[in-house]
């Protein structure tokens, strides 16, 4: 972990390091609740923690880092499906009518 900080959750009354799978997970449920993608109640309950256990991570700089982190990944996924599709939305202009334009005439 940067900084040589490694910070252990106890998640579901189990002690976890924030960055194994379990620890990663809760963090991206973190974002995901952040964003109103998941209810806070639904965190807690998840994970086995009280709103007082939740606070505490929050003040805690690896997990804010990985918090801040997550968010940033998800916004540049965010990001990049939103430009692919506006990408297939743009129409595609019509064969007829760029062929067919003033002035075109057909070889003969």
């Amino acid at each position: 972990m940067e900084g040589g900080v490694a910070l252990n959750l106890t998640l579901n009354g189990k002690v976890t390091s924030l960055t194994s799978s379990k620890g990663r997970s809760f963090v991206t449920d973190c974002a995901k609740a952040a964003e109103k993608q998941l209810a806070p109640h639904d965190l807690l309950v998840k994970y086995g923690l009280t709103a007082e256990a939740l606070q505490n991570y929050t003040q805690q700089e690896a997990f804010v880092r990985a918090l801040r982190a997550e968010h940033d990944r998800r916004n540049s996924i965010a990001a990049r499906k939103a430009a692919t599709n506006k990408k297939q939305m743009e129409p595609v202009p019509d064969l007829a009518q760029s062929v067919l334009r003033p002035g075109f005439e057909t070889p003969g």
